[in-house]
């Protein structure tokens, strides 16, 4: 690609720093898809007309510079690599200018949420063209870099313009003008406009544009960076770079953040570009925001007394540090990285106030989640002890204090995780021990047991191993705290908790199997009402904590299949906010930059439901665990569905006197709080339904009928919870792909015709959503998709051993497939009564 020179940089650098033009400081108009229908709006098709030539951000002599340009790069391509980058770089380009003209077409009453728009993962195309573009110029990235940059300035240019010849506009004498010959198109466009309100909305949408670009732009740059070296960015480069973009981070209002998305979506990236750049020179990045929060903290001073505005850049600067990576060796902790948190902690020692307290809290935290989760490093150093004495003078002072605590704990809780191991063993257990009358209150709970599940983990998997009689005392002594018998103090809803615990429950069952099977999750499911033989009753079931059994067992089965990568990760979780705080000053307060929710990650546990455990890596006594899980697992669901189902939903409206929902005063809840109401009790059912359901593909026991658990499956689509109706449908298709395509269609083809009165009555009234009749048709085509397919694979199967068996099984396969033949004729006949349907679909 064409190198532009530094110069294109430059220029551009301006367009980003300008407060015209940041997207950050400037004020963004939006716009709508039309115009209201009134005389102005006589302009909006010829707005969208010629738009269609200035919304690549240049006019018709900025294009005919850009063609120039492109010819220019195609007469200087020389090597395939070039080609290759320029024809990336081209539809790179168109495409992005697509996700522009999206932005643009939102309503004027809101922003877009740019994220949810050219974000990444949300289309995989434009995905694949960015990391391309990325790895093809990351050898030789400053082309690359100069080229993007001219396109962002000609975004610039455009909104520049288009501002100055509106305020040109409204200074101009009430007449009408003639446009110079010479007049740029953009020019010549916005004086065509008739009234200052067609004017200022063209405005906005060249706003937008440039605002757009910005975020595409920081996007490219992130994956560019993050596969080149400083040598092939060139030091020169990355400092240009590192300037602007922390001019942008230092020049953010927050106010303006907390009102804007579009402002707050480039903000984060800004603030990943930097931590991206603090990879290949972490030295000078992160200088830049210690010597800034160094200037905010004296001005602070200075002023001797509460300064909301510079307190609030103080936190938007510390949570813009959350995005750098500590440099972590094979054993310990680089200098450098060293040295940042002994400046952070020197500026934590100086700051007064809750809030920055809070704010350099959780900054240091979050810094310190890699070291605390690499299990090797070596914590005697001289620099880290130094790191340790600077952070934990202060919080000593402040762990004193019952309104500092919520805030300094969890840091104090880190401290201790990267600690030298004598340090840690020596406290870590009594630290523990001593949160008993904190896991009481509602509000300390969550907190507590976040702390908890980290210190678990450290001992578990850093230090030096106990002896297995030793270890499983300590684990016992800290299950009594957190799982008190006969109670769900620690099991609400409430999933700051909820979350914390199944971490615990994980960590200790990947490295204890048998140990947390037998003394966790079993108790927690009550296995020995389902073992005693006695009939159950669905009031015997303790649903807040079946739940938290089935979710924890799922992700430590998940865990054990990947063997040695199945090891949890150090436990992270979104920050709680202190009690009774007020709105934060910062708008990321609430929002870390570069935490997850949890990493407690049930995305890819549900991702495997699709097929059984594998348990070629169980124990003896573990494989019989898991049998009886699978069991159980199977007689709760069908208890759940016999009470709240969707057949027991249909019973209990239309023709039982006596619900069978056991919400009368007879259903005792003695083992749970007593002031749960009907309405709370019912609910923790369907939660569970919801859950066993959703795990029920991963776990069949062989013992519950197959054909029992379909037809419950199948009812559960058509249930007036839409948690429990879409997991059903969910459930249908994973248990089809595994072999079972022919009897889950058939079975669900049944159900559909068999539609009894009762269904209409509640789909008339609206019971079960808007679009149930299609979402229930395409359920049956997915299905029917998936039966085609595993024809297909059957087929091909067969021939193959066909082929090596000399065609001896000819005739069995002949007959297996006139079995399927049999229900073509079925299937046409539903399909011809759908088609004769009087559906809008």
């Amino acid at each position: 690609m064409h190198n532009t020179g530094s110069s294109c940089v430059a220029s551009s650098v301006n367009g980003l720093g300008t407060p015209q033009l940041s997207i950050i400081t400037s004020n963004t108009t939006t716009i709508s898809d039309q115009l209201p229908n009134t005389p102005e709006s006589g302009t909006q098709k010829f707005i969208q007309e010629k738009s269609t030539r200035i919304r690549n951000g240049w006019g018709s002599g900025d294009h005919r510079r850009h063609q120039s340009y492109s010819r220019h790069q195609k007469d200087d391509l020389k090597t395939a690599g070039e080609y290759a980058l320029h024809v990336l770089f081209t539809l790179f380009i168109a495409r992005a200018e697509e996700k522009i003209t999206q932005c643009v077409a939102v309503s004027r009453e809101i922003e877009p949420r740019i994220e949810q728009i050219c974000g990444p993962g949300l289309d995989t195309k434009f995905d694949q063209l960015i990391s391309a573009l990325s790895h093809v110029a990351s050898r030789k990235p400053k082309p690359l870099i100069d080229s993007l940059m001219l396109w962002r300035k000609n975004k610039s240019d455009a909104a520049n313009e288009a501002r100055s010849l509106l305020q040109q506009f409204r200074q101009m004498p009430r007449r009408n003008t003639e446009p110079s010959q010479y007049a740029s198109e953009e020019s010549m466009l916005t004086n065509s406009l008739p009234t200052v309100s067609a004017r200022q909305e063209f405005v906005a949408q060249a706003e937008r544009r440039s605002s757009a670009s910005i975020y595409i732009l920081c996007r490219v740059l992130i994956n560019l960076i993050g596969d080149s070296t400083l040598e092939q960015i060139t030091p020169e480069m990355e400092e240009k770079l590192e300037s602007i973009i922390f001019g942008q981070i230092k020049a953010a209002d927050p106010d303006q953040l907390m009102n804007s998305p579009l402002r707050l979506s480039n903000w984060l990236l800004f603030s990943q570009l930097m931590g991206v750049m603090g990879e290949i020179s972490f030295e000078s990045v992160s200088e830049k925001f210690t010597t800034y929060l160094e200037k905010l903290q004296r001005d602070l001073e200075v002023k001797n007394s509460t300064n909301r505005e510079l307190e609030a850049k103080i936190e938007l600067i510390l949570e813009g540090m959350k995005c750098l990576r500590i440099k972590v060796g094979p054993d310990q902790v680089s200098e450098q990285s060293c040295k940042l948190i002994i400046a952070m902690s020197q500026l934590f020692v100086r700051c007064h106030g809750q809030r920055l307290k809070y704010a350099h809290c959780q900054a240091i935290e979050t810094l310190l989640f890699p070291v605390a989760a690499q299990p090797n490093i070596d914590f005697n150093s001289p620099k880290w002890t130094e790191v340790l004495a600077t952070i934990g003078t202060r919080l000593s002072s402040m762990l004193v204090k019952p309104r500092h605590w919520p805030i300094a704990f969890p840091l104090a809780t880190t401290i201790l995780c990267v600690s030298p191991e004598e340090n840690f063993s020596a406290q870590w257990l009594q630290l523990i021990l001593s949160l008993h009358q904190k896991l009481k209150d509602r509000s300390s709970r969550p907190t507590c047991m976040q702390a908890i599940s980290r210190l678990l983990w450290t001992y578990l998997y850093r230090t030096s191993a106990d002896q297995p009689a030793t270890a499983t005392k300590k684990l016992e002594e800290i299950l009594k705290l957190i799982l008190p018998t006969g109670r769900k103090t620690y099991l609400t809803a409430d999933p700051s908790s909820s979350n914390s615990l199944i971490q615990i429950i994980r960590i200790v069952g990947y490295k204890h199997l048998e140990f947390c099977l037998g003394t966790i999750i079993f108790p927690l499911i009550n296995a020995d009402l389902f073992e005693s033989g006695r009939e159950l009753k669905i009031e015997q079931l303790e649903p807040e904590k079946t739940v938290i059994a089935i979710r924890a067992f799922l992700v430590i089965m998940s865990d054990w299949e990947k063997g040695e990568l199945g090891k949890p990760p150090f436990p992270r979780y979104q920050p709680i906010l202190p009690p009774n705080d007020k709105r934060p000053t910062s708008p990321l307060t609430t929002a870390p930059l570069n935490m997850a929710h949890s990493n407690l990650d049930m995305k890819s546990v549900w991702e495997s439901l699709s097929r059984p455990v594998v348990t070629s890596s169980l124990t003896e006594v573990a494989l019989e665990f898991y049998s009886k899980f699978c069991m159980i697992l199977g007689k709760i669901i069908i208890l759940c569905d016999n009470a709240f189902g969707g057949q027991a939903i249909l019973d209990e409206k239309f023709n039982s006197p006596i619900p069978k929902t056991p919400l009368s005063e007879s259903f005792n809840f003695a083992r749970r709080e007593d002031h749960q109401n009907p309405s709370e009790q019912k609910q923790g059912f369907y939660e569970l339904l919801h859950v066993a359901v959703q795990a029920l593909p991963r776990f069949i026991s062989s013992d519950i009928p197959f054909n029992t658990l379909i037809n419950l499956l199948c009812t559960g689509t058509a249930h007036i919870q839409n948690n429990i109706a879409e997991t059903s449908a969910q459930s249908l298709k994973l248990i089809a792909r595994q072999s079972h395509a022919q009897h889950v269609t058939i079975g669900f083809a049944r159900f559909i015709f068999n539609f009894d009165d009762r269904y209409f009555t509640m789909l008339e009234g609206g019971l079960l959503g808007h679009g149930y009749v299609e979402s229930t048709l395409k359920l049956y085509i997915e299905l029917l998709q998936i039966w085609i397919e595993e024809i297909k694979q059957k087929s091909q199967e067969a021939a193959a051993n066909l082929s090596e068996d000399n065609g001896t099984d000819r005739r069995g396969i002949h007959l297996d497939l006139s079995g399927i033949w049999a229900y073509v004729d079925e299937v046409e006949a539903h399909g011809l009564f759908f088609l004769c349907s009087q559906s809008r679909k």
